[in-house]
């Protein structure tokens, strides 16, 4: 396996391409932290949350004092409230959500319970009348959670940054191209053809190599991204309830956003070794690298299509849609297996 790597370390074009794309990565992802959200950052919004019982008081405030600068025509003062009250919005935004989620939970029970009495969604046995039913189980088992208005903003870069994973490609398709099409195409693989084992033990070392340098990239970007998230927002309340984190009120699990976060790492994790093991599959069938490539892409372009898909089954299994694994933590979605719920997140597994 060593020797498999020297040949990607020993390429100096190579490493710096791979260390270009774990730059890019981070640069990207800082940028990502400190972007504008409307006339506010996340850093803007992290110390409202010690004024969090008075927000909604100062809101009331800047309104009449918005009205009275529209009324003496100060454009400057106008801007500096409104700007300010953007500000305040989205720290209430995210405050409230966590504040007002055990009525959210009932009130999501109520809505379903309403629509099954009302016979909207057929009789008693059908796939959606039973998806409903097993939504109203999942909140009433989150009975006792009542997370408080914790600044998550660490949690919340991290799930909403999916530029990683398609750079993290980079390291997949790179293996694939050196350690087997590259080497057939100059018929280095015919070498190994006559002896007792054949080929299968040279393919299965390059394939850990290909694996090893996918964890490698997997923890230069992921780990970046937590290290620049740790240092910009902290990560002193991953312990809450991921219900606290904003765009995940309707989440079904009883976890912590720790909990969430560490479940979503392995998910892509599994996702770059499944991306991998096509990469493998196809650059061990051609000595192309061009004709490599365009199958590839039109393994790519397969999968954006059935992400796109209005089947639920064919979006499901897109691995450009596990790829971006926090989907299935944001809220109940059922796959209709003859009339049953199926989760898609142990499907997509």
């Amino acid at each position: 396996m060593k020797s498999e790597l020297r040949k990607i370390w020993k390429d100096p074009r190579l490493c710096i391409l791979l260390i270009a794309v774990v730059i890019v990565n981070a640069v990207g992802f800082y940028l990502h932290c400190t972007k504008d959200l409307g006339g506010y950052t996340l850093s803007d919004i992290q110390p409202l949350y010690a004024q969090a019982d008075t927000l909604t008081q100062t809101q009331a405030e800047l309104d009449e004092k918005l009205e009275q600068a529209i009324l003496s025509m100060d454009d400057k003062e106008i801007s500096a409230l409104q700007t300010q009250q953007r500000r305040n919005q989205g720290a209430l935004d995210r405050i409230l959500q966590a504040k007002n989620y055990p009525q959210h939970r009932q009130d999501l029970i109520m809505e379903s319970e309403i629509k099954i009495m009302l016979g909207l969604f057929g009789a008693e046995d059908s796939f959606e009348v039973r998806s409903l039913r097993r939504g109203i189980a999942v909140y009433e088992n989150l009975e006792g959670i009542a997370p408080q208005a914790v600044f998550l903003g660490s949690a919340e870069v991290l799930v909403n940054y999916g530029f990683t994973d398609w750079l993290l490609l980079v390291f997949v398709v790179t293996a694939g191209l050196i350690l087997l099409t590259q080497e057939k195409g100059l018929g280095l693989l015919n070498l190994t053809q006559p002896t007792k084992f054949g080929p299968n033990r040279l393919y299965w070392r390059r394939f850990g190599a290909a694996v090893v340098l996918l964890g490698i990239g997997f923890l230069a970007m992921y780990g970046s991204n937590g290290m620049i998230a740790g240092v910009l927002f902290g990560f002193e309340n991953l312990s809450a309830p991921v219900q606290a984190l904003f765009g995940f009120a309707n989440c079904p699990w009883a976890i912590s956003v720790g909990e969430m976060l560490a479940a979503m790492l392995g998910l892509k994790f599994l996702w770059a070794l499944v991306c991998l093991s096509v990469v493998f599959l196809i650059c061990a069938g051609t000595g192309s690298g061009a004709v490599a490539v365009v199958k590839l892409a039109a393994c790519a372009v397969g999968a954006v299509w059935l992400e796109n898909s209005n089947d639920l089954w064919l979006g499901t299994l897109s691995l450009s849609h596990f790829g971006d694994a926090g989907q299935f933590f944001r809220e109940p979605v059922y796959l209709n297996s003859f009339g049953y719920p199926v989760d898609p997140l142990a499907t997509a597994v």
